[in-house]
């Protein structure tokens, strides 16, 4: 466990080494809080629609949540190995499901890092007499992480397939764009009940519209738990190809 978090805060702490980390965060808050002072003016000051809306409920966000965990995830792995810091690694005392963990966790707390100061909306404009609705508004919070988190892991696991940072990059963005499109043109397409109910399933933007109503979906969250701990695992098991290699 102390291995695990030391390396987490070596990933974490990495991160804030390129200015490039301090650009995205500006670039994410400013882009956010336009589209929120733009969002709010539309919904005639109803903040909960607001948060809706920055949370899941127009392109924008989708947009940010596709390239964002692709870009802070997907030299992860692959520029270690290019670079022979992997094999390196591999020779220390650290295990490989604690290297892992790390890898995730990092950009994990990143993304939750870019999030929190968007609570801060909801105090800004207090003083205007608006309140949100906590429960809805923390239930998108929720799927916004939940969505993320599944993101990072998938791309995390692209970024142990190759040491080619922009392979790793352009596969991420792909399979990203493929887990919140594909299920719901499976779904439109195939009038199939079961697959339509297997579809259902997996579709983040169903979810995020039930999260905006402020229901906390258990489905939803078995399956970004479900998916999260299978890319990990089949993380773990490309960096253990990698180092019999």
């Amino acid at each position: 466990m102390r291995n695990l978090f030391h390396l987490t805060w070596r990933e974490l702490s990495s991160m804030f080494l390129s200015p490039l980390a301090y650009i995205v965060i500006a670039l994410f808050l400013g882009w956010n809080g336009f589209w929120f002072y733009v969002f709010l003016s539309s919904t005639f000051g109803e903040i909960t629609d607001t948060y809706n809306l920055v949370l899941g409920g127009t392109v924008l966000f989708w947009i940010m949540a596709m390239v964002i965990p692709a870009a802070i995830t997907f030299a992860r792995i692959s520029s270690e190995k290019k670079s022979g810091v992997l094999e390196m690694t591999m020779t220390a005392p650290v295990s490989d499901v604690a290297y892992v963990l790390a890898k995730f966790l990092a950009p994990a707390l990143f993304w939750i890092l870019l999030w929190l100061p968007t609570a801060a909306y909801a105090w800004i404009v207090k003083d205007f007499g608006a309140s949100p609705e906590l429960g809805r508004v923390m239930a998108g919070y929720l799927a916004v992480f939940g969505v993320g988190f599944v993101f990072i892991a998938v791309d995390l696991f692209i970024s142990a397939l190759t040491a080619n940072g922009i392979v790793a990059l352009l596969m991420a963005f792909f399979v990203n764009f493929a887990l919140v499109l594909l299920p719901l043109g499976i779904g439109r397409m195939i009038k199939v009940p079961e697959v339509e109910k297997i579809a259902g399933y997996a579709d983040v933007f169903q979810q995020m519209f039930v999260f905006g109503r402020g229901v906390v979906d258990s489905r939803a969250l078995v399956y970004y738990l479900s998916t999260i701990v299978l890319a990990l695992f089949l993380t773990v098991r490309a960096v253990e190809v990698r180092k019999w290699r």
